[in-house]
């Protein structure tokens, strides 16, 4: 892998090297601590890394809307919450953007008809991706959970790893909804559970 340059003005963070070779004896840098790359902190952050990655993919099915810039914000809440997670401290809770997810979720919910079966994933490839997205949302915020009982924060940051949690929550939900509301929009039928 070849080194690289990153700059971003806004934030003062330089990134000069990709390939540190820190990593190759399986063991990865956190502040303060050296944890092994199979820890349940990796797990977490990684499959928050994983859900920003699969929002993204889903976002290029819907460019030109608005959506997609509400969609690059969510990628930046979680990047924050794996940075919670790799610091063990924070300085900024969530219930602000808890308060907004709900908000967008409430606003797509009401124009959308009531579910009289489960669905399945399908429909428009934006709500299949969303679904996807979903479904990845539910694993990390398992993750986030499993390490919260595993390894306890300061009381201090307690609130701040709560509200996260709930942030995850709130997302899936929201994903949900908005993949309904993309095939509605799309006129794309949505994939009914057929019981056997």
């Amino acid at each position: 892998m070849r080194d690289e340059t990153h700059e971003h003005s806004a934030s003062g963070i330089r990134l000069d090297k990709i390939t540190t070779r820190t990593g190759d004896r399986g063991m990865t840098f956190l502040p303060g601590r050296s944890r092994p790359k199979h820890a349940q902190e990796f797990s977490a952050i990684g499959d928050l890394d994983e859900l920003g990655a699969f929002i993204g993919w889903a976002a290029t099915a819907l460019r030109g809307t608005k959506t997609v810039d509400d969609l690059r914000k969510v990628q930046s809440h979680l990047f924050e919450i794996g940075s919670l997670i790799a610091s063990g401290k924070g300085t900024l809770g969530f219930e602000s953007e808890i308060i907004w997810l709900e908000n967008w979720h409430e606003h797509l919910n009401k124009h959308l008809p009531p579910l009289n079966s489960f669905i399945l994933a399908g429909g428009a490839e934006s709500a299949a991706r969303l679904q996807v997205a979903r479904a990845v949302c539910r694993r990390a915020e398992r993750s986030y959970w499993k390490l919260h009982q595993e390894q306890p924060p300061s009381d201090e940051a307690r609130p701040l790893f709560v509200q996260a949690g709930v942030y995850l929550n709130r997302l899936s939900d929201l994903l949900f909804t908005l993949a309904r509301h993309c095939n509605a929009h799309e006129g794309a039928p949505e994939p009914t559970w057929i019981p056997r």
